[in-house]
Parts: C-alpha cells; structure tokens; sequence
C-alpha cells in the first residue's frame, strides 16, 4: 500500500502479473485499512435476499 507522494508508479509488470487499484476515503488512507486488511465476510456486505 503506498501512503505517501502524490504519484504511483507500476513498473515491470508482466502481462502474467495482476496489478489492482483501490480507492480509499480519507479515514481509511489514514489507518491503512483496506480492504484486505477489514477481512470482508463475504461478496455482499449487506444482508441481501434473494
């Protein structure tokens, strides 16, 4: 995860290798939680019924 400078630079990337982006309001940017870190339970965060 990076937090700090206002660039990103990805290099040597194959085109085998998975390159993923996620945006992050400033609460979590500031604790570093994303959203591997939470641990999601599932694919649906809301108890869904269907």
């Amino acid at each position: 995860m990076v937090t700090e400078g206002e660039q990103v630079v990805v290099g040597d990337v194959s085109t085998s290798s998975n390159v993923a982006y996620e945006v992050l309001c400033r609460r979590h940017h500031m604790r570093n939680v994303t959203s591997k870190v939470s641990n999601p339970a599932s694919e649906q965060p809301l108890p869904f019924n269907n």
